[in-house]
């Protein structure tokens, strides 16, 4: 009677079997949570973003502050401009650790 028991024990319960409209309700369900989690991020990294609570990737800078990409007076953010070269580049450099004046 006790190798029964022992049996039964170590018997892996019978498991329902589970049809394929139960797993696509599951499916739905989950993509549905799935897309609702990634909307409120999103929701709530524009709301970040708006308050200036977190720094901007280069794409959501590109989308939200366009003219940082503005380079049509020729002019770059580091000095550097295809007419003038390298140039203007290290002098920009060489003002900015104080070597080089202004």
């Amino acid at each position: 009677m006790d190798a029964e028991k022992e049996k039964q024990a170590n018997e892996m319960p019978k498991s329902n079997p589970l049809t394929q409209a139960q797993f696509l309700l599951w499916k739905r369900q989950k993509d549905a949570d799935s897309s609702a989690r990634k909307a409120e991020a999103t929701r709530k990294r524009e709301e970040d973003i708006a308050a200036g609570t977190v720094q901007m990737n280069g794409r959501e800078l590109f989308l939200h502050e366009p003219w940082v990409f503005d380079n049509s007076n020729g002019i770059s953010s580091q000095g550097f401009t295809p007419s003038n070269g390298f140039y203007n580049l290290k002098q920009s450099a060489l003002a900015w650790i104080g070597v080089f004046p202004a």
